[in-house]
């Protein structure tokens, strides 16, 4: 439990003789004004400390009616966040705290702040949760919504309801239901569904989403677990796998879980244990159990490693290569392949070259 508020006058009440008449008749409102009201914590930490034009006390003396408050959230005995509002009330002898109206909390440490139309805090977790149309700013990036939380004491914000978030150049905008933000380490986690574009003026190049995410603000870096899916433009490529990450800076992708490729318009599927691309040279490597399928022809081609230049459709593929094709009947094994699968054009050689031509009246 909380300490019981301490109360500090800036100045003297009104006039003397009246706050010495109210004192001594309980039935009377008490006001101060110019005062400072704080609290600690039972082992004598200071948990906030608010600066108020004028203060109005109840009857009892538990609750306090706060005009213009301006005031200071502790972290370690540390100032932590500025905060400020039009209205408050203090309540339980100091054990709750409200603010109303233009609340705005800064962060001291990033720079962060956060307004919204209501202020709470919880004084058994030390949270202070902001509400009502809340907006955030910070140097790498705009936030909007419903509710902000913030966990004084170990550097968070979690952020929910119609949560929207762009980066300060306006290139990057995130959506999705609850975010949390690790402020000392800029980073943002989504533990659940998320949807990220990627952005040139009003026009989306770029999408992705996943059921839980993590994006680095400080080097745009969006790493994509559970039912992820990145849409490409350039390339047009649709990603999917577990384990994605979406260095959005730098323009590479890269997968170190099982995932798959597919473009749409060569008809192509092409699935591997990991990979990585690079969306400027549209080059993807990929290694582990790759297989390739050009749906248009039905034909295959596995192999340990594979090099897939996007523009042009090549493909290079190293280590245990067989390529099958239905029409005409076709088994090759070997080293290496090199060629196009959809207008069956692959070249297999090797030390040792098999190759299967298999009767068309055989299934």
């Amino acid at each position: 439990m909380a300490a019981p508020a301490i109360v500090s006058c800036r100045r003297a009440p009104e006039t003397t003789a009246g706050v010495a008449e109210d004192a001594d008749n309980p039935t009377q409102d008490l006001t101060f004004r110019n005062l400072t009201l704080e609290q600690a914590d039972d082992n004598g930490n200071l948990q906030w400390r608010v600066v108020a034009d004028e203060a109005v006390y109840s009857q009892d003396r538990q609750d306090a009616q706060i005009t213009l408050p301006t005031g200071t959230f502790f972290r370690d005995g540390e100032p932590a966040y500025d905060v400020s509002a039009q209205t408050g009330n203090v309540l339980d002898n100091g054990k709750r705290l409200r603010l109303q109206d233009d609340v705005e909390i800064k962060d001291l440490d990033s720079g962060a702040v956060l307004k919204g139309k209501q202020l709470t805090w919880n004084p058994e977790k030390n949270v202070i949760t902001l509400t009502g149309q809340v907006t955030g700013e910070h140097p790498d990036m705009a936030l909007a919504a419903e509710t902000a939380i913030a966990h004084i004491d170990d550097e968070r914000i979690v952020v929910e309801q119609n949560v929207r978030i762009n980066t300060t150049d306006n290139t990057v905008q995130m959506n999705g239901d609850r975010l949390i933000w690790r402020i000392a380490d800029e980073q943002l986690v989504a533990d659940q569904p998320l949807q990220i574009q990627q952005r040139q003026g009003n026009q989306v190049t770029d999408s992705a989403q996943a059921n839980r995410a993590t994006f680095d603000l400080a080097n745009e870096v969006a790493t994509l677990q559970d039912s992820a899916v990145i849409v490409l433009q350039d390339p047009p490529v649709r990603m999917t796998g577990d384990a994605v990450r979406w260095d959005l800076a730098n323009d590479t992708v890269t997968a170190s879980q099982p995932f798959t490729l597919l473009h749409q318009a060569e008809q192509m599927v092409i699935n591997a244990d990991r990979g990585q691309g690079d969306l400027n040279t549209e080059v993807f490597r990929l290694q582990g159990s790759v297989s390739v399928l050009a749906q248009q022809t039905g034909g295959r081609l596995n192999a340990d490693r594979l090099t897939w230049t996007v523009p042009t459709q090549n493909l290079l593929a190293e280590e245990n290569v067989v390529y099958r094709q239905p029409d005409p009947p076709l088994d090759l094994k070997g080293d290496r392949a090199v060629g196009r699968l959809a207008n069956q054009t692959i070249v297999i050689t090797g030390e040792q070259v098999v190759t299967e031509i298999i009767p068309q009246n055989i299934n």
